[in-house]
């Protein structure tokens, strides 16, 4: 039923408030600060209202402090004037005012105190606090304190009493992740080797690297399942770091509205590759908008990967490298919206290249079932001075090469028939790999060989495959190596 959720709020509230000593006599003295009106709403986005901090009885008031808090997804003060000294302590003498605003915008701390040895009693306004109301749902608005008397020394048995806002317009809550594989002990080592980069200032005064002396390090290997080359467990990060390739996982299911339940059909994404909605390149114009309905879907939460269905052109990719943008809109059933709009940074990953493939035996007997065969794979990081791409953005050089030449590489081995049919797929563990970096030996997998196997000569065609994240390898190496074997009756 539509209002139930704004009914049961308002009954809380009010049985708090009942509860909090507020009706009883002024005489007993149990001294009451409140917000004032207690509730607010409902109200749409972009309203402005002010509310009043206020005491009902105090005997020997000379100085206060308040905070009162709010969900700044929902409220934010105004810019001009948003706290202004209430009349009430300023009766008892000249008074210093001061107020300063939560470092996330999530509250604002008001205090005042009577500068002469002076001091009020009574009831009034401590202070008025302006607040703009910049998103739907509801929001507590908590209130606490402290009253000090004339030698400034706190008072007991003070009662802080806060309300909330409400509005009968949706809550946009959009929150975003990459699965990120989880390190469990105990990890694997293997031996690499690599290169280390030299800075070299040249005659204009521009930053260059060159390639320094080798060095060999240990480099940890994340576990991975054969079949399927996932990891065996991931561990949802919030936000992080994301690359071309890595799947991305958006999420509103903190959405709602207080009158209806939000159907898929409410949640309208948008997503413009480098911030644009078509980008032309070398007479071509490429679409780069994607669209709930068309190459997106609606619905909370989904699955995206980076760079999408954009055509695999290197220059095109270096061109929208950076940041995308994304606009989420929720619509109720009224015709009411919440959007929520962000900036994504996406950072391309150095390409890798795949050097060689081998087998350790390249013939086999198919005498007994299950005889497994052990393939391997060589990879190089390409993250190294003289292979680095270039062509991409100016300002991404140094960090691609200071950080994001790091990559999880891992090798996909598919074995084919003679006429290049695949018959099986199996994967390596992941290793590790920072800039210029190769594994000493090959990576090593085990394949079992299908007992139903027909004999004759396949081929074995490695690729190593990467990422930032160690789930999704969306990226490849440049090429593939293929080797041939023999399978004998």
């Amino acid at each position: 039923m539509r209002g139930n959720k704004i009914l049961a709020l308002a009954t809380l509230f009010i049985v708090g408030f009942a509860f909090s000593g507020f009706n009883v006599p002024k005489a007993y003295a149990v001294n009451t600060v409140s917000m004032d009106p207690g509730v607010i709403g409902p109200l749409a986005p972009g309203a402005k209202f002010s509310v009043n901090i206020q005491v009902d009885y105090v005997i020997g008031l000379r100085a206060f402090e308040f905070t009162l808090s709010w969900d700044q997804s929902k409220l934010k003060l105004v810019s001009q004037n948003p706290a202004v000294e209430g009349a009430f302590l300023s009766t008892g003498g000249t008074t210093f005012f001061v107020y300063s605003e939560g470092i996330a915008g999530e509250s604002v701390t008001v205090a005042n105190l009577i500068t002469t040895y002076n001091w009020v009693t009574g009831g009034g306004v401590l202070a008025t606090i302006t607040l703009e109301a910049i998103g739907g749902g509801y929001s507590e608005m908590s209130l606490t304190g402290r009253l000090l008397d004339k030698d400034f020394a706190e008072m007991s048995g003070i009662t802080w009493l806060g309300g909330f806002y409400w509005s009968n317009y949706p809550f946009a809550g959009f929150t975003w992740h990459v699965p990120t594989a989880e390190e469990l002990p105990p990890q694997d080592f293997v031996n690499v080797t690599g290169n280390t980069f030299v800075p070299v200032i040249d005659p204009d005064g521009d930053l260059g690297y060159d390639t320094g002396p080798s060095y060999w390090t240990w480099a940890p290997v994340l576990q991975l399942t054969e079949d399927t080359g996932e990891p065996e467990q991931v561990n949802i990060v919030e936000g992080g770091t994301m690359f071309y390739g890595d799947e991305i996982i958006f999420d509103a299911s903190a959405s709602y509205d207080l009158d209806e339940e939000l159907p898929d059909s409410a949640f309208h994404w948008v997503i413009r590759a480098g911030g644009v909605d078509t980008f032309t390149y070398r007479g071509t114009t490429y679409d780069t908008r994607y669209e709930s309905g068309v190459e997106l879907p609606y619905g909370r939460v989904f699955s995206y990967t980076f760079p999408g269905d954009l055509p695999s052109v290197y220059g095109l990719y270096s061109r929208l490298l950076g940041f995308h943008d994304l606009t989420l809109t929720v619509t109720d059933s009224d015709g009411n919206k919440a959007i929520y709009y962000t900036w994504i940074r996406i950072y391309r990953l150095v390409p890798a290249r795949t050097v060689n493939v081998q087998v350790s035996n390249p013939k086999h007997s198919l005498s007994k079932d299950g005889y497994t065969m052990t393939l391997g794979g060589k990879v190089q990081n390409r993250g190294g001075c003289s292979d680095f791409p270039w062509d991409s953005l100016t300002v991404y050089l140094e960090l691609a090469r200071m950080i994001h030449a790091n990559i999880w590489i891992r090798m996909q081995f598919e074995i084919l028939d003679s006429a290049m049919n695949p018959v099986d797929t199996v994967y390596s563990d992941a290793i590790w790999l920072q800039k210029t970096e190769t594994p000493v030996n090959p990576i090593p997998v085990t394949w079992n060989i299908p007992s139903d196997i027909t004999p004759g000569t396949y081929y074995v065609r490695a690729t190593g495959w990467f990422c930032g994240s160690g789930v999704t390898y969306g990226l490849k190496a440049r090429g593939s190596a293929t080797t041939t074997i023999k399978i004998l009756p």
